[in-house]
């Protein structure tokens, strides 16, 4: 049975660019943050949910989702974040159940998630990974990749669980600093998760 492994990290951490390498190491990865953008725009159940909770305008006419609507609505009260992720989450864990069983043969496969801790997902895996990068990256990395300006990604920022409480909660740390060689730190951890 292969060992489930989950990565988080904040927004901006590098999540992404450490599971690629994983994945080139022939990991399989679950990428919940893109099954959720997915189930955003092809559940009905889902569409029909968020619409009662955020209003027509929660998608735009050509049916995608308004995210910039949507996440001023729940800059503005932080309970609406709470039923959105209510509505998505199960659903995304849902799905993570049917991959798990395609690679259980794998020596371990990892879940990727922004929201681990947040959403109680941590208590599913075997061992948990995170990608910590300081601050002041993070804000530039998300400012020039969404187009933000420091004060809107700071207040994404604060809307997840702090770095220092996701570090204190984890196995293992990548940082994630454009100093330390991420290659040696991944492949230091595939070694161990592998024997």
């Amino acid at each position: 049975m292969a060992k489930k492994v989950g990565i988080t990290g904040g927004i901006g951490s590098g999540k992404t660019t450490v599971c690629k390498i994983f994945e080139f190491l022939g990991v399989p990865i679950f990428y919940s943050d893109e099954v959720a953008k997915n189930i955003l725009v092809t559940n009905q159940n889902v569409i029909r949910q968020i619409q009662e909770v955020f209003g027509e305008e929660a998608y735009n006419l050509d049916s995608t989702y308004n995210k910039q609507f949507v996440a001023s609505k729940i800059f503005n009260d932080k309970s609406l974040l709470l039923k959105l992720n209510s509505i998505i989450h199960p659903i995304v864990i849902e799905e993570n159940f049917l991959w798990n069983d395609k690679y259980k043969d794998s020596p371990y496969i990892i879940n990727e998630s922004a929201l681990i801790f947040e959403s109680n997902k941590y208590k599913l895996f075997d061992k948990i990974i995170v990608v910590y990068c300081p601050e002041y990256i993070k804000i530039d990395r998300v400012m020039k990749r969404d187009n933000l300006n420091k004060d809107q990604v700071q207040e994404r920022i604060k809307n997840q669980l702090a770095d220092i409480e996701k570090i204190r909660l984890s196995d293992m740390v990548i940082i994630n600093n454009n100093e330390i060689s991420l290659l040696s730190q991944i492949h230091y951890i595939h070694n161990k998760l592998t024997n």
